[in-house]
């Protein structure tokens, strides 16, 4: 049996992994029951700054291109380290009226 770490909090509250919105980002991160106080462990801040990397090079606004009789955006190419690539499936969904959002499958 492992090991686990308990995270105290300084109130003495102690951590629980929880879905956070950080930055705008909904990210998992331990936050304190008693005060609310949110920190991230070394695996989730690295899951955090990737994320946030994935982000800012999605975040550019882009031109919807005419392909033969369909529409599509595009995407940068340095993409590929998040494993983004010609053939790859994804799911589009309609979240709002001006808003889709894709799923990569």
């Amino acid at each position: 049996m492992a090991n686990r770490w308990k995270l105290t909090c300084n109130c003495g509250g102690i951590y629980a992994k929880r879905k956070v919105e950080f930055k705008g980002l909904e990210v998992e991160a331990m936050v304190c029951p008693q005060c609310g106080e949110e920190t991230f462990t070394l695996t989730q801040a690295k899951k955090v700054y990737s994320l946030m990397k994935f982000h800012n090079m999605l975040g550019k606004e882009r031109k919807i291109v005419r392909i033969g009789n369909s529409l599509g955006i595009t995407l940068p190419e340095s993409l590929r380290e998040f494993g983004i690539k010609v053939g790859r499936k994804v799911k589009v969904i309609a979240v709002a009226p001006n808003t889709l959002k894709v799923v990569l499958l």
